[in-house]
C-alpha cells in the first residue's frame, strides 16, 4: 500500500453490530490502553433528548487529540440495527471525521449510514485486512482509509489489529491476516 494511503492519525472505530463476535471484539478493544471505548446505552441512542451527545463527543475528541484510538458502540440489548441508533452514531462519527485518521466500521447499516453522513460516496478497495474485512480508501481529496468489517467476522483481536493495518505497521511484513484456527 503506498505510504500516501496510510492513516494520518488515530482510528475511529464505530461498531453497530451486536453479534457475539462483535461483542467479544468490543470487550478486547475496551481493554486496550491505546483506545478509549465508549459504550452508549441503547435508550440514549433512541432518545430525542440529545443532552448526552456533547459529553460523548468531548470524550472521543479528547482521546483522538491525544493520539489515542476511539471507539463508540451500543450498550445494551438491541433489536437488529434500527435507524434511530444508527443515525445517532452516524451523527457522532461525522462530527469526529476531521480529527480521525481512519475509520473502522462494523455492521452494514452502520457503515452505510456513516459513509453517507460523512459524504463519502465511493471507496477504492485496497486489500483484504482479514478474511471478510476490507481495507478501502475514500475517493475524495483526503483519501481516508476505511476498514469495513461485517459484525460477525473476525476473532477477539480483530479491532485491536485494525489501527496497525491502516498505519502500515504490519502490512509491509505481510502479517496483516489473522491466524486461522480449526
Amino acid at each position: 500500500m503506498p505510504r500516501s494511503l496510510y492513516a494520518d492519525g488515530p482510528t475511529l472505530h464505530v461498531i453497530g453490530s451486536m453479534s457475539d463476535a462483535a461483542r467479544a471484539q468490543i470487550t478486547r478493544l475496551d481493554a486496550d490502553p491505546r483506545t478509549v471505548c465508549l459504550k452508549v446505552p441503547v435508550h440514549l441512542l433512541r432518545s430525542e433528548d440529545l443532552a448526552w451527545r456533547p459529553d460523548v463527543l468531548s470524550r472521543l475528541r479528547t482521546a483522538l487529540a491525544k493520539g489515542k484510538h476511539a471507539a463508540i458502540t451500543i450498550d445494551g440489548p438491541t433489536a437488529p440495527e434500527t435507524s434511530a441508533y444508527v443515525d445517532a452514531i452516524a451523527d457522532i462519527a461525522a462530527s469526529l471525521l476531521p480529527e480521525t485518521g481512519a475509520l473502522m466500521l462494523s455492521g452494514g447499516e452502520t457503515a452505510w449510514a456513516i459513509l453517507s453522513r460523512c459524504g463519502i460516496g465511493a471507496l477504492e478497495v485496497v486489500d483484504e485486512f482479514e478474511p471478510g474485512s476490507t481495507l478501502t480508501v475514500s475517493h475524495d481529496t483526503r483519501r481516508l482509509p476505511v476498514v469495513l468489517k461485517p459484525g460477525a467476522f473476525g476473532d477477539p483481536e480483530t479491532l485491536v489489529r485494525c489501527p496497525q493495518a491502516v498505519s502500515g505497521q504490519n502490512w509491509a511484513q505481510g502479517q496483516h491476516h489473522a491466524e486461522v484456527r480449526s
